[in-house]
């Protein structure tokens, strides 16, 4: 996921420049990687958990 948005978002910001592929792969995708991987491990079971709760009640 973080790897198709960080790339739609490069795009969005700077377009289909001759560096595209560089800006993405070596610059973007990794910085949202960094955010997107704790968040899939600590965050998204709390909220299953959460979700759980509430549609049990």
């Amino acid at each position: 996921m973080s790897f198709f948005m960080s790339g739609v978002i490069t795009m969005l910001n700077i377009g289909l420049v001759s560096d595209f592929f560089y800006r993405w792969l070596a610059v973007a995708f990794p910085g949202a990687f960094i955010v997107a991987f704790p968040i899939a491990l600590f965050v998204v079971p709390i909220v299953k958990r959460l979700t759980e709760r509430l549609m049990r009640d």
